[in-house]
């Protein structure tokens, strides 16, 4: 699936709707559904999805990172994006911290 993420272009156009900002833009919903289910509840219940969706982020990051058609500016946009959208109450944001501050002492 990243091959087909990686012909992705950053902006949108008239003939190929679909861009890495959009679709960057749906998959944020999708982490604060994942969120809302896990936020308050038994960790041993819901300990294999935590650790699914923390999985996930780390996939999504990675993508983020590993994006061609992005420049750096656009590449710290997105990950700033997903950090700010992410809840205080479950560990995704913790994580996303994580990755972001990789992201910055790779290129920094």
């Amino acid at each position: 699936m990243v091959t087909y993420i990686n012909q992705l272009k950053f902006k949108s156009t008239k003939k190929r709707p679909l861009s890495f900002e959009r679709l960057n833009l749906i998959v944020f919903p999708i982490f604060k559904y994942f969120e809302s289910q896990v936020e308050g509840k038994n960790q041993q219940q819901y300990g294999d999805l935590a650790e699914k969706m923390q999985k996930s982020l780390t996939d999504w990051v990675k993508v983020i990172k590993n994006q061609k058609n992005l420049s750096l500016n656009a590449t710290f946009e997105q990950l700033l994006n997903l950090f700010l959208v992410l809840n205080n109450d479950t560990s995704l944001k913790s994580t996303a911290f994580v990755e972001f501050a990789k992201f910055l002492n790779e290129k920094g």
